[in-house]
């Protein structure tokens, strides 16, 4: 389990930001419900504050830590909560709550990441998914960007789209107007690229005629090559030219499937829709934590 450096947890305590080496004396132990280890505690010198040694782990008064890894894994390979909990023999209640920390978790590591300069972003691929909340009258765009080299997410952003295709009748008269909120969430994906430019970046994309000026706007450095929509989708399939690696977006479509088939709620036809964009987000979360490879669960 990672842990912080030892510090006082009273805020009051000088010991708090700049801790002695030696600023605590041991003061007994306790026992673990979930394992029945011994887990000593310590008293501060200076404020007598007590505190473990798991008072620094993330997470800290966990009943059931050791789920943590299940459930990370679990979820990303296209199981619902209510199977997850049934799987395991938990309340729902405690699939969530695990959901959200992993989340939580996958998010601050990812910064950490993009803050430390550690993606690649000479060669990448950038292009949106769509997907809906609640009904498939309220739609919604996922931009997103990813390496060449390892396939590895650098963005990955939820935003409410515009209503399209042959049901924006209908949901106009049912919902009425709906703002499209996507190129934000373009922007936030074009930003992150421009942060981690080293010297050069060759971004690919579709044809959308709006990215080449969104990213003229966003990543000036940046040269941007377009690929054409190659025909219709009954014609790709009845050819003998399907996907492959010599597609030139071949990384992006290879996780964007990923996506569809490892998140239980991002299924084609499905009932376990997505009820809130911000779940949704937090569930690509998990998904770019495990695509990336980050440790998560302690």
């Amino acid at each position: 389990m990672r842990k912080a450096k030892a510090y006082c947890p009273n805020s009051s305590c000088k010991n708090h930001h700049t801790p002695k080496q030696r600023f605590y004396i041991k003061k007994g132990y306790f026992i673990t419900q979930w394992n029945h280890r011994r887990v000593p505690r310590y008293q501060c010198l200076a404020c007598k504050r007590s505190f473990s040694s798991h008072t620094f782990y993330r997470t800290y008064r966990q009943k059931k830590p050791y789920l943590n890894e299940i459930i990370y894994r679990f979820y990303t390979s296209a199981t619902t909560q209510r199977r997850l909990a049934r799987i395991l023999g938990v309340n729902l209640k405690t699939v969530v709550r695990k959901f959200l920390f992993l989340a939580q978790n996958a998010e601050a590591m990812h910064l950490e990441k993009l803050g430390s300069k550690e993606f690649d972003v000479a060669h990448c691929q950038f292009d949106e998914m769509l997907s809906f909340e609640h009904t498939r009258l309220k739609p919604i765009s996922i931009a997103l960007a990813v390496q060449k080299l390892d396939s590895k997410l650098i963005s990955i952003q939820v935003a409410q789209s515009h209503y399209q295709g042959v049901l924006s009748s209908v949901a106009v008269r049912k919902y009425g107007l709906r703002e499209d909120q996507s190129q934000l969430a373009r922007s936030r994906v074009l930003t992150t690229i421009q942060s981690q430019i080293k010297s050069s970046c060759i971004l690919v994309s579709d044809a959308k005629p709006i990215y080449r000026r969104e990213v003229a706007s966003h990543v000036p450095g940046a040269k941007l090559v377009q690929i054409k929509n190659r025909g219709g989708r009954l014609r790709r399939l009845l050819s003998a030219k399907r996907r492959n690696i010599e597609d030139p977006m071949f990384e992006l479509n290879l996780v964007a499937a990923k996506i569809r088939h490892d998140l239980s709620r991002m299924a084609r036809k499905v009932w376990t829709t997505t009820k809130c964009k911000d779940r949704l987000h937090k569930h690509l979360m998990l998904f770019l934590a495990s695509q990336n490879g980050y440790s998560i669960a302690d």
